[in-house]
């Protein structure tokens, strides 16, 4: 990597001569530019000035039957944390799962995001790793239905035990995001179902990503949008995230009861 600040947003990828498999690299340097629009992006590509862009699900629908368009699922996770530690409510097992049932996964996936995103059956996407007894996929063998489902009516009753049990009467946070498209896009549907809970108020920040990461690493947040991408495929490289003490990755220190909002 050179040409890299820290915070730019252009950089370039070089080829390693002394890389072990070097004679089938057959790229000399990559040219890497960041823009929070997707608009912005597929602009630079349809004018030449690109070679590749990701697409919004709209710009998904108009390519999906043109050369070049190439369905390409990431091998990461999306998910909503809620920080125990800067909202006394979020201690209580209720009231998270209640923000969880009010989440309509699916909906996110196939109805606002529309880019080929699926929702995820838990912390581990597809492709990740097989039971080599059984041959059974681990998202398909972990799968614990009631860990990520929809059920509104479900999750109100739960937040109204949660204000009885704690003496907390309402809920008012921050949901920090990143400032790209997508960011935006799940912020504003995460923000207007989980509304719909018994005196829940959620306001939106969106900043940028060096800015957001920041922040997430230090518990400075309420409610907050993560990324979580594999480097290796094996579900160890989602499930060690949440070990209590790996602080740079789980800074809220407890540890996680699994009750959240995933996004493939």
């Amino acid at each position: 990597m050179t040409k890299w600040t820290g915070n730019n947003k252009q950089w370039t990828l070089v080829k390693n001569k002394n890389y072990w498999d070097a004679k089938n690299v057959k790229l000399s340097k990559v040219n890497e530019q960041v823009s929070e629009s997707t608009t912005t992006s597929y602009n630079l590509f349809q004018a030449g000035k690109a070679d590749e862009t990701p697409l919004s699900g709209q710009q998904a629908a108009a390519n999906k039957n043109k050369a070049g368009y190439y369905p390409r699922l990431a091998s990461a996770i999306k998910r909503l944390e809620l920080n125990q530690n800067t909202v006394k409510i979020f201690k209580n097992l209720k009231a998270r799962q209640a923000f969880s049932y009010a989440i309509n996964r699916k909906q996110l996936a196939g109805a606002i995001l529309k880019d080929g995103s699926i929702a995820a059956k838990g912390f581990v996407p597809s492709g990740m790793g097989k039971n080599p007894t059984t041959g059974a996929e681990f998202q398909d063998d972990a799968y614990v239905k009631n860990a990520v489902s929809y059920d509104l009516t479900k999750a109100k009753k739960l937040l109204n035990q949660a204000y009885k049990e704690t003496g907390i009467s309402n809920v008012k946070v921050t949901l920090l995001a990143g400032d790209d498209d997508t960011s935006k896009q799940i912020a504003e549907f995460l923000q207007s179902q989980l509304v719909r809970l018994p005196k829940v108020n959620v306001s939106i920040q969106n900043i940028p990503y060096t800015q957001l990461i920041t922040r997430q690493v230090s518990g400075d947040y309420q409610l907050t949008i993560k990324n979580w991408q594999a480097v290796i495929a094996d579900p160890i490289n989602f499930l060690d995230v949440f070990e209590k003490k790996g602080v740079s990755f789980n800074p809220t220190g407890v540890p996680y009861d699994f009750k959240s909002v995933y996004v493939k």
